[in-house]
């Protein structure tokens, strides 16, 4: 987080904002876009990130970043079209729906929080500046990191453990311990995340491609295994979602 309110953007793109809301969002805030890169809350420095929420496509990524926010003590404000069925959590500074008549309130009780945690943050940076949260290592913090940065590549855990000079059984109890899934499970996730963004983001490249982008070299065990977590094949998820 920024003292000149420049924050976060995770989930869905901020070009699918109504203009309304879009346009009062940029009035107060600068923001950089993650996408489904939910380990920027990993960042020492972020303290808020919003998320851009639609429970038919990203419901277990924003499970992902509560988890996260949990562990790390961190806030999402989180903004949605549609019902917005998540039960009210100490970790969730507001909940935002896109076609509300105005957003003067929540806006300046978001901006209000921006002021007073930046004092706070700054002065534990300056006091503290070479450790991160202690229930995360930075050997996790890289884990994640390097996961969201080689999607598209083959990943064995063994090698990621063995560069954090980790066991593999160590490495699998701490990793779940702080994403609250198992490392096949949350790569798995990631690599179905990336597949549902790249078949809305890139409506004419072929199921094939997105595949090998994110890590699958077989496309047909890419077919069933993206079946297999959200309900539907590639080309249906890709018709049902599309926005032309």
């Amino acid at each position: 987080m920024m003292a000149d309110n420049t924050l976060y953007w995770i989930g869905q793109p901020l070009a699918l904002l109504p203009k309304r809301i879009f346009s009062v969002l940029h009035e107060r805030f600068t923001f950089i876009e993650c996408g489904d890169d939910v380990s920027v809350l990993s960042n020492p420095k972020v303290r808020l990130c919003f998320f851009f929420y639609n429970q038919d496509i990203n419901r277990e990524l924003l499970n992902s970043a509560i988890n996260l926010c949990e562990n790390l003590n961190r806030k999402l404000v989180i903004v949605h079209h549609g019902e917005c069925k998540i039960t009210n959590s100490d970790f969730i500074l507001e909940k935002i729906k896109t076609n509300q008549s105005n957003y003067n309130l929540e806006l300046d009780k978001i901006q209000s929080y921006l002021i007073h945690d930046f004092d706070k943050v700054k002065a534990r940076l300056n006091a503290h500046n070479q450790t991160l949260n202690n229930r995360v290592s930075d050997d996790l913090v890289k884990a994640i990191q390097y996961i969201e940065q080689h999607i598209a590549n083959p990943i064995q855990e063994k090698d990621i453990a063995e560069h954090c000079h980790y066991s593999v059984t160590y490495f699998s109890k701490i990793f779940h311990k702080h994403t609250g899934k198992s490392f096949i499970d949350y790569l798995t996730f990631k690599r179905i995340a990336n597949a549902k963004r790249l078949l809305i983001s890139e409506p004419n490249c072929k199921i094939e491609y997105i595949a090998y982008q994110c890590g699958y070299k077989d496309v047909s065990y890419f077919s069933r295994m993206f079946k297999k977590k959200t309900g539907v094949s590639p080309g249906v998820f890709r018709q049902t979602n599309s926005f032309h």
